[in-house]
């Protein structure tokens, strides 16, 4: 069974993990491995670090899924001022289970509470289908900025959540 929650400071460790693991299996038909390197750098104190701050900013909502032991198995990050999901990795050995429409649809929940109508992302192209099968719209190509001066192609999509009861 897998359980979403909002993430803590112990969990950044096993969320670059997560981050780390789940973009190095990208086909490189989708990206080089030079961009998925930069993309996702080997796991460092430094990066564990940038997690923690990201899930202390107010300005984020960050979230797991994690199993009944406790492994996180995914997480992802919104942007609650943009409105926009600016992560959403799983485990690949919990690929294909029904963990990413899980986080994915329990993120949406949680920002539709906090009065969010729309959530906006950059897909990578190999998870294009899984948003499109969710209910989101490409807007077209874009580019994501990734560390330093690199690029990455990418397609604009977007979504209108569904009112939360009560509002």
């Amino acid at each position: 069974m897998v359980d979403c929650r909002q993430a803590q400071a112990a969990d950044a460790q096993a969320m670059i993990a997560v981050h780390h693991a789940a973009v190095r299996q990208i086909d490189q038909k989708h990206y080089p491995a030079e961009l998925l390197a930069i993309w996702s750098p080997t796991p460092s104190a430094e990066r564990t670090q940038w997690m923690i701050n990201l899930i202390a900013n107010s300005a984020t909502l960050a979230t797991v899924a994690a199993d009944s032991t406790e492994t996180i198995l995914g997480f992802a990050l919104v942007d609650l001022q943009a409105s926009t999901l600016k992560a959403l990795y799983v485990d690949p050995g919990c690929a294909r289970r029904g963990v990413g429409s899980t986080l994915l649809a329990d993120m949406e929940r949680r920002c539709g509470e906090r009065g969010l109508r729309r959530l906006t992302l950059n897909s990578a192209y190999n998870a294009t289908a899984f948003y499109q099968a969710r209910g989101y719209v490409s807007l077209g190509a874009t580019e994501q900025p990734l560390a330093g001066t690199a690029v990455m192609g990418a397609v604009h999509m977007s979504k209108a959540l569904l009112p939360s009861p009560g509002s």
